[in-house]
């Protein structure tokens, strides 16, 4: 179900509802995804999705705060809703980026499942980043979310992409958080060629644009890619991989098993 803001204020739940907020929301997979989650674990509530406009967030919060057992946050609502919430959990404090509310008793906290789903992926596929060479491709808040997991587990770190001032920006930023792990910046023209993990966090290679990659190679010493897009399954960054040598995984687990820790 997806409700404008004033059919919001209107709408009474009838059993324990949680909700997606954003602006736009047309596009959202999240009302049926956690759907099929509460279903598939006999929990029984519903799950809806509301179109909060920004100039709304308060509002909307104060609304959920008593009507709802808790809110997911989409764009662009991800850093707004912060200064709203009474808490916010260390990573998502750190990344500056909230997708999850809790209401807990009269507290309002504020979590980002995105890095466990982010973490998860790795895991599910073995993947370990101690001292292993990364390249991260882009700087918004997908890449930060990755980036940030990439250096907690004491990954070599290069952060490249079209604008390099908001690739500094990142790294600097992130740099601050681990001052005692590497992390660069490099044009896409001078990949080190022992870059072992290659990380996507870009829209690029997004339906229906599916041609499009963020590379035209690989680095040799390439093992691993993952990519943040999830439709199409195999993205055109996927498809440079040789299937012999390179593993490969799309962005679907992440959202499934985000929004399954949400």
């Amino acid at each position: 179900m997806l409700l404008s803001f004033d059919e919001f204020r209107a709408f009474q739940p009838e059993r324990k509802t949680y909700a997606l907020f954003g602006h736009p929301l047309g596009h959202s997979m999240s009302p049926s995804l956690h759907k099929s989650l509460f279903d598939a674990n006999g929990y029984d509530a519903d799950y809806i999705a509301v179109d909060v406009p920004p100039a709304q967030l308060a509002d909307a919060l104060a609304l959920a705060r008593k009507k709802l057992a808790g809110v997911n946050v989409t764009i662009p609502h991800k850093k707004a809703i912060i200064p709203l919430l009474d808490e916010v959990n260390q990573s998502a404090a750190h990344l500056n980026s909230v997708n999850t509310v809790a209401f807990e008793g009269c507290k309002a906290i504020g979590f980002n499942t995105d890095i466990l789903g982010f973490a998860e992926s790795l895991e599910r596929d073995g993947i370990t980043l101690k001292d292993k060479k990364v390249l991260l491709i882009g700087y918004g808040g997908a890449s930060a979310v990755m980036g940030y997991h990439c250096l907690k587990q004491g990954a070599i770190l290069y952060i490249t992409g079209r604008n390099a001032e908001k690739a500094e920006q990142l790294k600097q930023y992130l740099s601050t958080l681990f001052p005692d792990v590497k992390c660069k910046t490099c044009t896409r023209k001078h990949i080190p060629k022992d870059t072992a993990i290659i990380v996507n966090g870009t829209p690029l290679g997004m339906y229906p644009r599916e041609d499009r990659s963020p590379l035209y190679f690989l680095p040799r010493g390439t093992t691993y890619v993952f990519d943040a897009v999830y439709n199409p399954p195999t993205t055109a960054l996927l498809r440079l991989a040789n299937p012999r040598f390179t593993q490969t995984r799309d962005g679907l687990y992440m959202l499934i098993m985000q929004a399954a820790r949400a």
